[in-house]
């Protein structure tokens, strides 16, 4: 670009990569979010398949979405329209223009589940974010965050504060810029310092959907056998689970249950809350418990006054028994605190790429309002 030429055009791409499915989102600096896509799940530890082509198959259509081409991003020559992936061609016709455009600037972050907590990522993460960053030519690195720090960011208005987390798993953070740089955008390293749990639903998750799933499956076993109280949560269990008519209800929820992957008992959790809401004291338990557990895995990372909370996962984000009890519980023991709750965490990450940038963006709000307009 001549000096005296126009403003390159500044374009952030944001990936929020979980454990059963990645979403990314394509904006302007300080513009409209243009596309949004979804894909399978992309943790290094859990997921099935390739990460790097899972990633890179989510990345390709964000990149394709017709809005994109609409912003102008076109033309770059023999390389085509960004998002242009034609039958046959090669696996980086998606972002190529990006990378031969004059006058086109890139900054990219992905959150990804898995890829590590600090400020330096699990290298096989790396090497997953950067494979697909090229499989799909777009120019230059992505940035690579843990998937904590992109939901913190996707709510937040200040960049130190607590983040609870609870869907599939469950897990607390204490977020901030340790390494704040001087005269530089506010959110531009943040990273997460302190966390409790997040070890999984053998060695914890407390308060996570597998968690309560789990416990409402046990209850209804123990019902069954013998062992426990009454519930209501029996029939709501066996009919979740298939149990045909006339099979001896305790094999055929054994049968079941044991062929399921974990991530699947997380489903008994909606029951458990049905039927606590109707009144059943064993259901109503199991929702206290899980309150408490997660209100407790806050406390150990949360400062004594922290700046913001912030709610993240199905659990936190959706009306429901667990997140009215855990938002009462913190609304106490932390009065001067606003709540917040990251419905979109990918909006973290366009945030998070433009303020690595020194870029501007939009708030959160205006973010998630713009991913969900182009979802639709």
């Amino acid at each position: 670009m001549s000096e005296g030429g126009p403003a390159p055009l500044q374009v952030l791409v944001g990936a929020d990569i979980g454990g059963t499915s990645s979403k990314v989102a394509v904006g302007l600096a300080g513009g409209p979010v243009l596309s949004y896509a979804t894909g399978p799940g992309g943790n290094i530890r859990s997921s099935p398949g390739s990460v790097r082509a899972n990633l890179a198959q989510t990345l390709r259509a964000a990149l394709a979405d017709a809005r994109v081409l609409e912003a102008g991003l076109g033309s770059a020559g023999s390389a085509g329209p960004i998002g242009v992936h034609e039958p046959g061609a090669g696996d980086g016709a998606a972002g190529a223009a990006l990378g031969a455009a004059a006058g086109i600037e890139v900054s990219g972050l992905i959150g990804m589940a898995g890829a590590g907590t600090g400020a330096a990522p699990v290298p096989e993460a790396l090497e997953a974010a950067r494979g697909a960053w090229s499989d799909v030519g777009l120019p230059g690195e992505p940035r690579l965050r843990g998937d904590l720090a992109i939901a913190y960011a996707a709510a937040a208005q200040v960049p130190d504060g607590l983040l609870l987390l609870s869907g599939t798993g469950a897990v607390a953070a204490r977020v901030r810029v340790p390494d704040a740089r001087p005269g530089g955008d506010p959110w531009a390293g943040l990273e997460v310092t302190a966390r409790c749990d997040g070890m999984g639903w053998i060695l914890g998750d407390g308060g996570s959907a597998v968690w309560i799933g789990l416990a409402g499956l046990r209850a209804a076993a123990a019902h069954l056998d013998g062992r426990g109280p009454s519930t209501a949560l029996t029939g709501a269990v066996l009919d979740w689970a298939g149990v045909a008519d006339g099979v001896e209800a305790r094999q055929g929820l054994i049968v079941a249950v044991h062929s399921m992957a974990a991530s699947q008992y997380g489903g008994v959790a909606p029951l458990v809350a049905n039927v606590a809401a109707a009144g059943d004291e064993v259901a109503g338990t199991i929702i206290e418990e899980a309150v408490a557990a997660l209100v407790g895995t806050a406390q150990m990372v949360a400062d004594p006054s922290p700046a913001e909370i912030v709610l993240a996962g199905s659990l936190l984000t959706t009306a429901g028994p667990v997140r009215d009890g855990v938002r009462a519980a913190l609304a106490t023991m932390f009065p001067a605190a606003p709540l917040r709750t990251a419905e979109v965490p990918v909006v973290g990450a366009l945030r998070l790429a433009a303020a690595e940038a020194g870029w501007p963006v939009g708030g959160p709000a205006d973010l998630a309002a713009g991913v969900r307009a182009v979802a639709q």
